[in-house]
């Protein structure tokens, strides 16, 4: 991949699928080669994490997803708009000139994620309307890579969420991001983070 080609990659996957580790991988690989990286885990971060308007918004959050409150009602759309809007404005103002610069930007989940799980963030909105904002509002990202396994071997990976819930993420993940033309299904379970890593790699340069 050369250095003048930014993109904005999206890695979704249930917990235990290794999003954090590939990543990982996916910036060294970058650095050495001598092209600028940056991280973003789930929104931009525009406008500030605060726990205290929804538990799990955090920037090292989303470790007690079964426990998260779930909100209804006027708090639920505030919260909604609230990530609706640090998407919109970081694009704008963080994720456009970044990759003007010719720099990568990794997304972990992305606004997509809203669509499939919105427990884990508090919130009880329509699924239609948060379909109409991402289809209509949301920047689609260059590449989408879904890393995938097996439930039981995510469950026994990280074992936060039962296997029927992580069934059921796996299920909701598949139809709702293979209807993008630039999804791509990685299985983890046979491959490990560095094959995973240079699975993408090929894809994205396959892309070009």
């Amino acid at each position: 991949m050369s250095k003048d080609k930014a993109i904005m990659i999206a890695l979704f996957g249930p917990d235990g699928s290794g999003k954090s580790t590939v990543a990982d991988v996916l910036e060294k690989h970058w650095k050495n080669a001598g092209i600028n990286t940056v991280r973003m885990h789930w929104r931009p971060g525009v406008l500030p994490y605060r726990s205290k308007i929804c538990t799990s918004d955090s920037k090292g959050g989303f470790a007690n997803p079964c426990k998260t409150k779930l909100r209804r009602g006027l708090k639920a759309w505030l919260i909604f708009l609230y990530v609706v809007v640090d998407f919109l404005l970081g694009h704008i103002f963080i994720i456009r000139p970044k990759l003007k610069r010719g720099t990568i930007v990794i997304y972990e989940r992305y606004y997509y994620d809203i669509l499939m799980d919105q427990k884990r963030y508090g919130l009880s909105i329509p699924v239609s309307v948060s379909r109409a904002i991402a289809s209509t509002l949301i920047p689609v990202p260059d590449i989408i890579f879904l890393l995938d396994a097996p439930a039981e071997v995510l469950y026994a990976r990280k074992q936060e969420l039962p296997c029927a819930e992580i069934e059921h993420q796996r299920k909701q993940m598949k139809k709702k991001l293979c209807r993008f033309d630039n999804c791509h299904i990685v299985n983890v379970e046979r491959n490990s983070p560095d094959q995973v890593a240079e699975i993408i790699l090929a894809s994205i340069d396959n892309n070009a």
